[in-house]
């Protein structure tokens, strides 16, 4: 059978996926996981980002297991680490959207708005092509849109802003 602990990384897995590069609170983390409010001093996700640099020594061209410590480490306020992980990613495969998306918000966690507004560019570059097909979720390319609009309107633009909202709404109006 599968061990315990590839059982537990892939739930992990699966709940970072499904909020792709953005911070998900620890808290959160163990309520959907282990059904429980108590995160007290546990290392369990350390415990996690262990696993997954494990799953990356098995198979170190596995982006998504870059992207996903990346996140990982990002919950654990290590984002110096968590770039390192997403830039592994996208040296790996330039044209990986979803590591350019987290890169994103990463940086502009660090406060580094014009850098993460390259890598929202770069996500919605490789998200969307020039004729406007998705090329992927659309929900996260509407989200890189408003990720990039926050940043846009942070950096002191908020006509670039408006139009990145604008862009997400017509992707995604509901």
């Amino acid at each position: 059978g599968t061990p315990a602990y590839l059982f537990v990384v892939q739930i992990v897995t699966g709940i970072l996926l499904d909020h792709h590069g953005e911070v998900v609170e620890r808290e959160s983390l163990f309520k959907r996981v282990w059904d429980t409010n108590y995160t007290g001093d546990t290392r369990t996700l350390d415990v996690h980002v262990s696993w997954l640099r494990r799953a990356i020594e098995i198979d170190p061209r596995y982006t998504n297991a870059h992207n996903i410590r990346g996140s990982t480490l990002s919950d654990l306020g290590r984002l110096e680490e968590a770039l390192a992980a997403c830039d592994r990613a996208i040296e790996i495969a330039p044209w990986y959207a979803l590591a350019h998306y987290s890169r994103g918000n990463f940086l502009k966690a660090k406060g580094e708005v014009e850098a993460a507004i390259a890598s929202y560019r770069e996500a919605i570059r490789f998200w969307a092509d020039r004729r406007g097909r998705v090329r992927g979720s659309l929900t996260d390319l509407a989200k890189a849109h408003v990720n990039l609009g926050i940043a846009l309107d942070d950096k002191g633009d908020p006509d670039a802003a408006i139009a990145e909202y604008r862009e997400a709404i017509r992707l995604k109006p509901d």
